[in-house]
């Protein structure tokens, strides 16, 4: 969730910024809100860095590539298609059809509306003589921090363009709904009309969640039973291998196993969550198939299948033997290769780019 908390550390501060703007707040004073309240989370945020690097350094863990990737430069190349697709995030998030949702979230929409319009109406219109001029500045400056509000929400994926992470972002969309509320508070329509309606769209809104969140905890739950299933299986064929040495011959595997067999027969939401590729044990890509396993077998199995260095998996799925396996479980789909035994789980698997 870090990175979720700092976008929505970040957006709160623009609403409490808002906030102060229509409560009539000097412009001055609220930007030296901001300004202490950002400084907070950058603070924060080095903090946090620091403690991570001196942790990585005592304990001798590299960081990953999206860490070392890290450039000015990178940032601001990417920076027209990280824009557009904060906005993309932001907006796709509430057109979210599971369980009806959206409908709901139309219903927010047209509330945050009314509640904006009417509390800059009101701010403007309570202002005096002199002081509507400046209102109606405050309102410009209020309806662009709005504007910006996405981009803030999704401050990661622009500062980490090379990495998509906006599954991580989306935690912190539902402050819409507090502020909504706040700002219905602030507009001249009786609040005790809209309330009720307000009330009704946030219980929803919370059972649908209520609802998805039991799913998917049913799909985890069904993908750590395959898994551990599939894992009992494959390693009863790897100690078959002759040669192979428990806790000592490295294991190599390529790709994830077919989720069709596990997913059969099972009632559950279809999410993006797969039952082998996309939870919390394996994860896609090469720290699917070189680190998820190691740890998932070290710390399930008690079973030390080796730590594996890209080119050390690579040397392996890259070699001709390999590549003429067929996928698990048929005959011939695990072996001993070059001292380490390899698992061929699919014909998909990460393979060495060309140079």
């Amino acid at each position: 969730l870090y990175q979720s908390y700092i976008g929505g550390a970040i957006a709160l501060v623009l609403m409490v910024a808002i906030m102060d703007l229509i409560s009539g707040e000097k412009i001055l004073t609220t930007i030296l809100r901001c300004l202490k309240c950002a400084g907070v989370v950058v603070a924060g945020s080095l903090l946090n860095i620091l403690i991570y690097t001196k942790s990585m350094e005592y304990y001798g863990i590299n960081a990953t590539d999206r860490v070392q990737n890290f450039t000015f430069s990178t940032i601001i190349s990417e920076l027209p298609k990280s824009v557009k697709e904060s906005y993309l995030y932001f907006f796709n998030y509430f057109k979210d059809d599971m369980l009806n949702r959206n409908y709901l979230y139309a219903i927010l929409g047209i509330l945050f509306i009314i509640g904006l319009a009417g509390a800059l109406f009101c701010f403007i219109k309570n202002s005096d003589g002199s002081e509507k001029k400046l209102a109606i500045v405050k309102s410009v400056a209020i309806i662009i921090l709005i504007a910006i509000a996405p981009l803030a929400m999704n401050i990661i994926h622009i500062l980490i363009p090379y990495y998509r992470v906006s599954g991580l972002m989306q935690y912190h969309y539902v402050l819409i709904l507090p502020f909504t509320i706040a700002l219905l508070r602030k507009c001249g329509i009786h609040y005790y009309f809209i309330q009720p309606v307000m009330t009704v769209v946030v219980v929803l809104l919370t059972f649908t969640y209520v609802i998805s969140a039991n799913a998917t905890n049913l799909s985890l739950k069904a993908s750590y039973l395959a898994n551990e299933t599939q894992v009992n299986l494959i390693l009863s064929d790897i100690y078959d291998l002759e040669g192979y040495i428990p806790n000592a011959t490295d294991i190599v595997f390529g790709g994830v196993p077919s989720e069709a067999a596990s997913q059969y027969g099972l009632e559950i939401y279809e999410f993006e969550i797969g039952l082998n590729s996309k939870n919390q044990a394996f994860w896609e890509g090469m720290s699917g198939v070189t680190l998820s396993r190691m740890h998932y077998l070290l710390n399930y199995c008690g079973i030390d299948a080796g730590y594996l260095t890209d080119d050390d998996y690579y040397d392996i799925v890259g070699t001709e033997e390999f590549e003429e396996m067929p996928v698990w479980p048929e005959a011939g789909s695990v072996k001993m290769i070059n001292g380490k035994a390899a698992v061929k789980l699919s014909y998909d698997y990460p393979k060495r780019e060309e140079e």
